[in-house]
C-alpha cells in the first residue's frame, strides 16, 4: 500500500491510545517557484501573486505575497529564480522582510508544513550577531494580519487571535551557526522566544529540510515519520507541534526531533494583551496561513534561501491501522499483551517487539491481521520469555505489500519483580529514566556531580503507574553522576555514566 504522511509520544509506559489520526492527502496544498517571473525587488512595499504584474505565481489557492519594510535603512531584497525554483532573500536590517501565504483553501485545525532553506554568508564579512529568521503558521481570517500586513511576529497585539507556532533561527556570530528557539509568549510589547531548543545548530551554507507538525485541535493527534531508520507513530499533544530538521548535505541525512527540556511537545504560544486579555489563537481555528520573515540583518551580510516547494498537509486519509488500545499485564509465569483495531486497511500481520532497555527491539512473535475490516477486533499474544524486571513492547504493522509502521505507544510492562523499579539508561544527548509511581502528581528528576552539586533538573506532572522521563545532558562531561526521583512519598536513586 502507497504509504501517506501522517500527523504519540514516542516512548510512553502508558497503555492508553489516542483514537485520532493524521495524514496528509494526496491534493496536499504545495507552492513553488518555477511559474513566478525571474527578478530582484529591493523597493519597500508589498508584493502579491495577485497584481497585475506578479512577482510571485498564483498558488493553487489562497494568496503569495512577499513584503519589504518602509523603516529607514532596511536594505532586504527578494530573489525569484523559477529555473532553480528558489526565492532567496537579503533579511531586513530594520523591521522585518517577510514572505508568507494565507488564505489557503480547505485548511483545517492541524497540519504538516514542509520546507527546505539553507543560510548563506553574504560577502567576505560574517552576518551581525543576532541575525533572525522565523517560521510562523497561524490563521489569517480574511483581514488584515501578520501574514497579510508588514507586522513582524514580536508582538501579542500583531497576532491577536491568528499565531499558532514561531520559531525563531538565530545567528550566533562567534560561533558562526544558527541556534533554534520557539516563541513561548507574546505581551503587547514583545515576543518571547526562551524556549532554547535542544537538537544542535544549523551552520551556514547547508540545506536543512525543516517539518513542523503542528496540532490546533482539541485531542491529540497521531503520525508516522523516520526515526531510527524505520518508520514510527508518534503523537503530538493538542494545542502543540513538534519540529523535525534534517541537513540534507550530511553524510547520512538523519531527521533530529527539537526538544525543550526532554519534551517533544512544543506549546502555542500564550499571547496576553491589555488587562491581561488572552490573544491566543483559539482552540480549533483552521490553520491557513505561513510566513517567513528575516531581520536584524546588519550590513545585509546574511541570506536565506527557500529551495523548492513548500508543502501544507491536512488531515483527511486514514491510517492503513485504526489502533484504540494496546495494553500488556504481567502474571506469574508470563505476560499477557492484548490490542485492539477499529479498522483495518491491507493489514497482513503484526510485528510483537520486546527490549530490556528501551531502545533496541527484536521481533518474538506475529499474530495475523484481518486484511480489510471496519469492526472492532481485539488481538492477544503471550510473551513466555519475558525477562525479570521492565520489558518495553512495541507493535509492528506490516502491509501485504511488505510495507511496515511501528503502530501505538511503547509500552513497558514489570516481570517478577516488585514495583519499586527505578532504572535509567543514556540515549545520546538525553537520559531516560523509567520509573513506577504510587501516587499521580508533581515529581522533580535531579542529576547531580558526586560532590552533590546539581547539573540538571526537570519537574514532571506524572500519572500513577510506570512513567518514561527524557533529561538533556548534552552540557554534561563525561563521568559518572546520580540521577535522584523525588516526590511528596517517595524517593529513588541510581547511578549511571556520561559517555
Amino acid at each position: 500500500m502507497k504509504r501517506k504522511l501522517l500527523l504519540g509520544l514516542g516512548l510512553l509506559l502508558s497503555s492508553t491510545f489516542v483514537n485520532a489520526q493524521w495524514s496528509s492527502p494526496a491534493n496536499a496544498w504545495s507552492y513553488g517557484f518555477t511559474g513566478a517571473t525571474a527578478a530582484t525587488v529591493s523597493t519597500a512595499g508589498a508584493y502579491l501573486s495577485t497584481d497585475e504584474s506578479p512577482f510571485l505565481a498564483p498558488p493553487s489557492s489562497g494568496i503569495a505575497r512577499v513584503s519589504i519594510p518602509t523603516n529607514s535603512g532596511a536594505n532586504a531584497t527578494f530573489t525569484v529564480n523559477p529555473g532553480t525554483n528558489t526565492l532567496a532573500t537579503i533579511a531586513s536590517a530594520a523591521g522585518s522582510s517577510k514572505f508568507s501565504a494565507y488564505n489557503i483553501a480547505n485548511a483545517t485545525e492541524v497540519v504538516s508544513t514542509t520546507f527546505t532553506i539553507r543560510f548563506e554568508q553574504v560577502g567576505a564579512t560574517k552576518p551581525a550577531n543576532n541575525t533572525a529568521y522565523v517560521f510562523s503558521s497561524g490563521y489569517n481570517n480574511g483581514t488584515s494580519t501578520l501574514y497579510s500586513n508588514n507586522n513582524a511576529v514580536y508582538t501579542s497585539t500583531n497576532s491577536n487571535g491568528n499565531l499558532f507556532s514561531a520559531i525563531r533561527f538565530l545567528y550566533n556570530n562567534t560561533n558562526d551557526n544558527f541556534v533554534l528557539s520557539y516563541r513561548t509568549t507574546g505581551t503587547t510589547t514583545a515576543g518571547n522566544f526562551s524556549g532554547a531548543l535542544s537538537g544542535g545548530a544549523l551552520v551556514p551554507n547547508a540545506d536543512y529540510k525543516i517539518e513542523v507538525y503542528q496540532n490546533n485541535s482539541s485531542e491529540d493527534k497521531i503520525y508516522s515519520h523516520l526515526s531510527g531508520g524505520s518508520l514510527t507513530q508518534f503523537t503530538v499533544l493538542k494545542g502543540c507541534y513538534h519540529l523535525w530538521v534534517t541537513n540534507l548535505d550530511a553524510t547520512t541525512p538523519t531527521p533530529v526531533r527539537y526538544l525543550l527540556a526532554g519534551n517533544y511537545d512544543l506549546p502555542k504560544s500564550v499571547e496576553t494583551g491589555a488587562n491581561d486579555a488572552d490573544l491566543a489563537i483559539p482552540e480549533n481555528t483552521k490553520l491557513d496561513a505561513f510566513l517567513i520573515q528575516g531581520s536584524a540583518n546588519t550590513g545585509n551580510h546574511s541570506r536565506a534561501i527557500l529551495k523548492g516547494a513548500i508543502t501544507l498537509s491536512y488531515n483527511e486519509s486514514v491510517l492503513p491501522v485504526n489502533l484504540t488500545s494496546f495494553t500488556g499485564k504481567a502474571t506469574a509465569d508470563k505476560v499477557e499483551l492484548a490490542w485492539n483495531t477499529a479498522s483495518e486497511n491491507n493489514n497482513d500481520y503484526f510485528e510483537v517487539l520486546r527490549s530490556e532497555d528501551g531502545n533496541n527491539f527484536s521481533t518474538i512473535g506475529t499474530v495475523k491481521g484481518k486484511g480489510n475490516s471496519q469492526a472492532n477486533i481485539s488481538y492477544k499474544f503471550s510473551d513466555n520469555n519475558a525477562a525479570k524486571g521492565l520489558n518495553y513492547y512495541q507493535l509492528k504493522q506490516v502491509d501485504k505489500d511488505g510495507t511496515s509502521v511501528l503502530v501505538g505507544k511503547t509500552l513497558a510492562v514489570n516481570f517478577g519483580t516488585n514495583l519499586s523499579e527505578f532504572k535509567v539508561a543514556t540515549d545520546g544527548n538525553a537520559l531516560k529514566i523509567f520509573s513506577f509511581v504510587n501516587k499521580a502528581g508533581l515529581t522533580n528528576f535531579i542529576i547531580t556531580d558526586l560532590q552533590g552539586k546539581t547539573v540538571a533538573r526537570v519537574s514532571k506532572v506524572l500519572t500513577k503507574g510506570y512513567n518514561s522521563v527524557s533529561i538533556d545532558i548534552s552540557s554534561l562531561t563525561t563521568g559518572l553522576f546520580v540521577a535522584q526521583m523525588r516526590n511528596e512519598n517517595e524517593f529513588k536513586i541510581a547511578k549511571f555514566i556520561r559517555e
